[in-house]
């Protein structure tokens, strides 16, 4: 009975042991990696969202009230957020943005668009 046990143990239970154990390392790489993406997009995401709030609290507002926010100051703010975005996408923020979402000036303009849809729903 115990060699019958010690064979089974050989045959199946260490096998699946190391089976199992690849498995869960495996698991724990994704999550690490998703993780880590993660912290990267929202790294990413509050640069756009800081520098948005910041061109409109500083150029934007101004124009506003002297009732000179037109189609080429909002042009030009536009172009304040994406220059301030750029200088402060790190390397590595922005390989991870080419990486996983192609072109970055389209990505940043996207995300600018999008942050600025969500402050005047607020």
């Amino acid at each position: 009975m115990d060699d019958i046990l010690r064979l089974l143990i050989t045959i199946v239970v260490i096998p699946l042991i190391s089976l199992l154990g690849g498995k869960f390392i495996e698991l724990v790489g994704t999550k690490v990696k998703q993780n880590k993406n993660e912290g990267l997009i929202k790294d990413a995401s509050k640069i756009v969202l800081d520098s948005v709030r910041t061109v409109f609290q500083i150029y934007v507002e101004s124009l506003k009230k002297s009732d000179s926010f037109n189609l080429d100051e909002q042009k030009n703010a536009l172009q304040k957020s994406i220059i301030i975005i750029k200088s402060q996408l790190t390397p590595k923020l922005s390989n991870f943005i080419k990486k996983n979402y192609g072109d970055l000036d389209s990505w940043i303009n996207n995300q600018v668009e999008a942050t600025i849809h969500t402050l005047k729903k607020k």
